[in-house]
C-alpha cells in the first residue's frame, strides 16, 4: 500500500555570504504495510489466552523526485524525511482506523454482513 505526505524542507542557499534558505515542497510517497504485536492463541501455566496485539504501520521504502537537487540537498531531504517516518506511520494508522470506522457504520450488525444498497 502506499500513502503520499508533503514535507516542506528548509534547504541553504549555497555561494551567499549570509545565512539564507528556501523552502522546498517534496512529495514523498511512503510504501507500507501493516503489522500486528501480538502473539495470537497460548498458553501460560495452564492458563489459555489469545494476545489480540496492536496494529502498526510499518514504512518500508519511501520514494521522491530528486530532479534538480544536488547531492548534498539530497542528503538533507533524506534526513529530514526520516524524523517524519514515526509520525506518518501514525497518520497512516488513523486513516486506516477512521476509514474502518467508516466501513463499520454500513455493515449490519445481526450478521455483520455488508448491506447492499
Amino acid at each position: 500500500m502506499t500513502e503520499t505526505f508533503t514535507l516542506e524542507v528548509e534547504l541553504p542557499i549555497v555561494g551567499n555570504e549570509q545565512d539564507e534558505y528556501r523552502y522546498v515542497e517534496i512529495d514523498v510517497d511512503c510504501e507500507f504495510s501493516i503489522a500486528n504485536d501480538g502473539i495470537g492463541p497460548y498458553e501460560y501455566w495452564g492458563s489459555k489466552g489469545v494476545d489480540k496485539g496492536v496494529d502498526y504501520a510499518e514504512i518500508d521504502n519511501t520514494d521522491w523526485d530528486k530532479t534538480g537537487f544536488t547531492a548534498e540537498e539530497i542528503d538533507l531531504i533524506e534526513k529530514a524525511i526520516d524524523k517524519k517516518l514515526d509520525d506518518w506511520a501514525e497518520k497512516i494508522m488513523e486513516r486506516l482506523s477512521d476509514a474502518r470506522a467508516d466501513y463499520s457504520a454500513y455493515s449490519d450488525d445481526d450478521d455483520n454482513h455488508f448491506i447492499e444498497g
